[in-house]
């Protein structure tokens, strides 16, 4: 049975009311803001084989790292504290992807066992930009929509933001608290500090099958690229776009069938 410590200022914090026996953990990393809320909710979409914890931005405990390989770092100490036996099963969404696989270059560093769930991550290296012909209608597209919204959608409540506070909508906040500005800010960074290499853990992607205008602007593969970094097994499509993905009100259960399908080709072929 795996031992399980908690203290209260721990990054690692459950997020169900699950047994710890005869469950296998999981460990979520949050995106860019670093909170633990929308992990909660997707929590709700595993089945009762899986206990899932959240990892809270290392801000939240009174650390300021801006790269992704000291966040790791301490995520990675803060696992093996609460959970001393593995294998570790991680799972990373947006920015916190990248987390997930230095986690687990640290732990199989250690001869420990991790493997990774991509969710709709994106490495660092961006592909190249389609033709201006073929960006040109996405841009207009985006600048109608913006207009739109502006004169006739005032006061109406964006749907899109009611459970997610994106980078480009943070500084726009008024009495958005001075610690999640300060995660979105570091995770910023941390971004722009990370330069990917090549890291062999078994790793599934999830991705969005709907993709945001800015990521339309440029050639992705299926895979995001990710062949070229991780020992990648399957990509895995998941209704929604980036943000619906991990949304209570549409798309919860139908990402935590993703993420479940995923964690069980990692669990039922660890070597392969």
């Amino acid at each position: 049975m795996t031992k399980q410590v908690l203290n209260k200022k721990s990054l690692v914090l459950s997020l169900d009311n699950k047994p710890v026996e005869n469950t296998i953990p999981i460990f979520k990393i949050s995106g860019i803001g670093g909170h633990v809320i929308s992990s909660q909710l997707i929590a709700r979409g595993l089945s009762d084989k899986w206990k899932t914890y959240g990892l809270l931005h290392p801000v939240f405990r009174g650390y300021e790292y801006n790269t992704i390989e000291d966040n790791a770092r301490l995520m990675a100490e803060q696992i093996l504290e609460s959970h001393p036996e593995g294998p570790y099963y991680l799972i990373g969404y947006s920015m916190g992807g990248l987390i997930a696989i230095e986690i687990a270059r640290i732990l199989k560093n250690s001869s420990h066992d991790a493997r990774v769930v991509l969710l709709d991550t994106k490495p660092p290296n961006l592909p190249p930009l389609k033709p201006l012909i073929v960006r040109l209608p996405i841009y207009a597209r985006w600048y109608a929509e913006k207009l739109y919204a502006q004169y006739f959608n005032k006061g109406k409540l964006d749907t899109k933001k009611k459970a997610i506070v994106t980078y480009e909508d943070h500084n726009s906040i008024p009495n958005l608290p001075k610690t999640i500005r300060k995660a979105f800010q570091l995770g910023r960074e941390a971004v722009n500090n990370y330069v990917a290499s090549y890291c062999p853990v078994n790793t599934v992607l999830v991705r969005s099958e709907e993709i945001a205008w800015w990521d339309n602007l440029r050639k992705w593969t299926p895979d995001y690229g990710w062949t070229e970094y991780v020992n990648l097994k399957a990509v895995i499509p998941c209704p929604g776009d980036h943000l619906d993905m991990i949304r209570a009100d549409q798309y919860w259960k139908t990402t935590g069938e993703a993420l479940e399908q995923a964690l069980d080709m990692l669990h039922n072929n660890p070597d392969t």
